[in-house]
């Protein structure tokens, strides 16, 4: 009897840590990108913290991690500039996967170490108009475009009148993706370069063919 107990009691570990799963964990690739989508050379991870306050930066070699477990952080970027100061720059991510590419699009802080803010003129809009005029097929769901930055996370939609035009009065900057939307089909993709300056402009977009759909389905289980 007594030799069962001890038994028990030596396998109790080895036990538990069967019963509970292994943390997942990923490697992490960040990739900076300036506001023109070209490259920022010279950054790296300075603080990647977890919700436990656990500092993971020692586990980055430059931007690329290793053994990451799952879940959200923050981190910290930092980059030399040529007169010896830091850049610096910061966000919040999530991992979720085994392998997981972060493209972050920098901020004028990591850039050149400075928050820059220029004045957007009150009339400033970009007029756009798109040939052939699509007609919406229903008043439910109107035609709109959707503006998606190609290294960038933030997003503006504008609305499309009957006769095909638009107005984009928000001073976007780098290369986006212009999407022309009805309901639940996508019309027409075109990438869209914003230059720097604030100026106003006259653009057409041009339909085409509605690009084909690419379908991915779950291998239904037998």
């Amino acid at each position: 009897m007594r030799s069962a107990l001890i038994a028990t009691v030596a396998c109790a570990p080895l036990l538990a840590q069967l019963a509970s799963p292994p943390e997942r964990s990923a490697n992490v690739k960040i990739h900076v990108v300036d506001q023109r989508g070209f490259t920022l050379e010279g950054c790296r991870v300075d603080r990647f913290f977890g919700r436990d306050g656990a500092d993971l930066a020692g586990r980055f070699r430059g931007l690329e991690g290793t053994h990451i477990p799952w879940g959200l952080y923050s981190y910290t970027l930092k980059r030399r500039l040529p007169d010896g100061r830091d850049g610096t720059g910061s966000g919040r991510i999530a991992v979720t996967a085994g392998e997981m590419l972060f493209v972050v699009q920098a901020a004028s802080e990591l850039i050149a170490g400075i928050s820059a803010s220029r004045a957007v003129p009150i009339d400033f809009a970009i007029r756009g108009r798109l040939e052939p005029a699509p007609i919406p097929k229903s008043e439910i769901d109107p035609v709109w475009i959707r503006l998606s930055p190609v290294h960038g996370t933030f997003e503006w939609d504008v609305s499309v009148d009957r006769s095909g035009e638009f107005r984009i009065q928000n001073p976007l900057v780098g290369l986006y993706l212009l999407s022309v939307i009805e309901g639940d089909q996508v019309l027409h993709v075109q990438p869209i370069d914003f230059g720097q300056g604030f100026r106003s402009e006259n653009v057409v977009v041009k339909l085409a063919n509605e690009p084909p759909v690419i379908s991915l389905q779950k291998e239904k289980q037998q």
